[in-house]
């Protein structure tokens, strides 16, 4: 993402064809754009997670521009980490015309927040605040 191997046009072509095909069926409440974005390139519009928010803009603004109206989940930059959210995006960044989208964190309680839970649940608990 964010290069020429998978551009912010290529991705939103992506969710505009499958909204077209699957968007106005009753079981779709809604879409999530990605599932936890990480390790982009920063580029001219600035970090790696503004990359990443200039991407999710852009497929949000080509979805409504489409006639996508139901929700749409943005996942936060590096991991939709909760922990790192305020560093990553300090403001909200989306602007949708319908005002019909949901940001999306993930918080893992593990003691290194990597989701992997490799210690026991007193270990992990020993370690929670320990960085």
């Amino acid at each position: 993402m964010g290069t020429e191997q998978l551009t912010s046009d290529q991705l939103a072509d992506v969710w505009i064809k499958l909204a077209s095909a699957l968007g106005n069926h009753s079981a779709v409440i809604g879409v999530g754009i990605m599932n936890e974005p990480h390790d982009l390139p920063a580029s001219a519009v600035g970090s790696a997670a503004q990359t990443w928010e200039a991407a999710s803009q852009s497929v949000v603004s080509a979805l409504r521009a489409s006639g996508f109206h139901k929700t749409i989940a943005v996942s936060g930059y590096d991991w939709s980490s909760l922990a790192r959210w305020r560093t990553n995006h300090p403001h909200a960044w989306i602007q949708d015309p319908d005002a019909n989208i949901r940001y999306e964190a993930h918080h893992y309680w593990d003691a290194n927040g990597s989701g992997n839970y490799d210690q026991s649940f007193n270990q992990e608990l020993e370690g929670v605040g320990a960085d």
